[in-house]
């Protein structure tokens, strides 16, 4: 989302901003990617433990 110019929360933490128009589109784009075969689909589980193995590495 960062990337894309979007945030999870305002830079003040008094906002949600996960519904505005740059998070949307970068989590559209990653559901297209999973769609189109280009990115794996995880599940919950795999996707947490993956999270965790990069934050680690």
């Amino acid at each position: 989302m960062r990337s894309n110019g979007g945030r999870v929360i305002s830079p003040d933490r008094t906002r949600l901003e996960f519904a505005d128009a740059p998070a949307v589109e970068a989590v559209a784009m990653l559901q297209d990617l999973v769609t189109s075969g280009a990115a794996p689909k995880l599940s919950q589980q795999q996707a947490v433990e993956g999270s965790r193995a990069a934050t680690w590495a």
